[in-house]
């Protein structure tokens, strides 16, 4: 029984880092507008090319440029697009 409350504190934990984590990306957005801008940009030229902001090749990008993971580049580029550039696909 007791492994398994370790486990459950464990997972718990995951969870509640993931949330954070969100969070400061949401923070980056909103604190940072000319590096979103500077994205938005990027991504309006990949839509110009048919590509999709949410594409792989867009999201790749993103996550080299900023050193994030796919999760945290897709959240990122979320955030990006609904705060800075809503007019992007």
């Amino acid at each position: 029984m007791k492994k398994y409350y370790f486990l459950f504190l464990f997972l718990s934990t995951i969870n509640i880092t993931s949330i954070l984590g969100e969070q400061n990306l949401l923070q980056r957005v909103k604190n940072n507008p000319n590096e979103a801008i500077k994205l938005c940009r990027r991504f309006r030229d990949f839509n110009s090319k048919n590509i999709s902001a949410n594409d792989d090749l867009a999201i790749k990008e993103v996550m080299k440029k900023k050193g994030f993971d796919q999760l945290n580049a897709e959240i990122y580029s979320v955030y990006v697009i609904g705060i800075h550039c809503p007019d992007v696909f």
